[in-house]
């Protein structure tokens, strides 16, 4: 039940362990991104189930543009639940790894600076699998330029994931992959 606001860099940083949470927290005004949630193995699978639950977080990536979003995911077995991501200028969240789950969140006036970016993104690694998105809203994303926001982007080799029951409303693209 934090107020996380006005810091020179990332409000929290979830860096290794296990089942550690972040909730009911409001984050915003950041120079940098906002949560980083990390932990579990890779080389196993084993998962962490860090995960953060009901934060409203925006105005992040105010210093650091791109790349900086509300979340970054990492490792194995992480979780964002229940959140509401709006006013950002680059991607929503981030995330490298396995087996994370993002559900019931909200992703509003995401990329509102960027094009060639997703409210969800990866890139260019094939081993990122069995990833997660269901049950999330995403609405009046647009991003500029010609290529604008596409709303889920696993970019580059990043395949392997389970997308279903997510509603895409008022946005440029809701899904694509390369």
């Amino acid at each position: 039940g934090c107020t996380i606001r006005n810091m020179g860099a990332g409000a929290a940083d979830v860096i290794g362990g296990s089942y550690n949470r972040i909730q009911s927290c409001d984050v915003y005004e950041l120079a940098g991104a906002g949560i980083m949630l990390e932990g579990g193995d890779r080389k196993t699978l084993t998962p962490a189930h860090n995960e953060a639950v009901n934060c409203d977080i925006h105005h992040v990536g105010r210093v650091y543009r791109t790349y900086h979003g509300a979340f970054n995911l990492r490792g194995v077995g992480n979780r964002i639940a229940h959140c509401w991501i709006h006013e950002v200028p680059h991607q929503g969240i981030g995330y490298s790894g396995n087996d994370h789950i993002i559900e019931y969140t909200d992703f509003e006036r995401i990329a509102q600076e960027t094009g060639d970016v997703g409210a969800i993104y990866a890139a260019a690694d094939w081993t990122f699998m069995g990833n997660e998105f269901r049950y999330n809203y995403f609405h009046n994303i647009h991003g500029p330029g010609q290529l604008g926001c596409n709303t889920i982007y696993p970019d580059l080799p990043v395949g392997g994931i389970y997308l279903h029951h997510n509603i895409f409303f008022d946005v440029d693209q809701g899904f694509y992959t390369n």
